[in-house]
């Protein structure tokens, strides 16, 4: 990958958050939440996902916004435009001893001024690692399964000729 590449259409959601902290004291904050990306021209989007902005991907030895996103990002949203609220730059940096390094950030659009957003992971909890063990033992079978299918039938087409 050379240069950088736009996937126009981030999916997700943005959600507003009110925590009840001590003495009655009320904190809000807005969590972005980014399900996935589609290429540009791909129009179907999964159900209870919104158009939320877009994707900048780039393979460069500095993790920096282009100047043509720093306008972007700049550029207040038009209200009635809620597609266009957020911009996630993701930079591929290869080293010279072979190790691959990705870099992103979370920018809001219209927010000056221009500063990433605190990204937060959360853990997952039992269930989701016995759910996504199993899903990797089911799917490791599937591969051993296609791999034996393959050789079987090379090993069938050749014993023909």
């Amino acid at each position: 990958m050379s240069g950088r590449e736009y996937i126009c259409k981030l999916y997700g959601f943005i959600q507003n958050v009110h925590e009840i902290m001590d003495d009655e004291v009320t904190r809000e904050s807005r969590g972005v939440v980014i399900l996935g990306a589609t290429p540009k021209g791909y129009s179907d989007a999964s159900a209870g996902m919104q158009n939320m902005g877009y994707l900048t991907v780039c393979h460069s030895p500095s993790h920096k916004l282009s100047y043509e996103d720093t306008q972007k990002l700049q550029k207040m949203p038009e209200p009635q435009d809620a597609t266009q609220q957020v911009l996630m730059h993701i930079t591929g940096q290869m080293k010279i001893d072979g190790t691959a390094r990705l870099l992103y950030s979370v920018y809001e659009v219209g927010v000056q001024p221009l500063m990433p957003l605190r990204v937060e992971f959360e853990g997952p909890d039992q269930n989701e690692l016995e759910a996504l063990a199993r899903e990797k033992a089911d799917l490791a079978k599937r591969i051993l399964e296609l791999n034996r299918k393959l050789l079987s039938s090379g090993t069938s087409e050749m014993s023909g000729m």
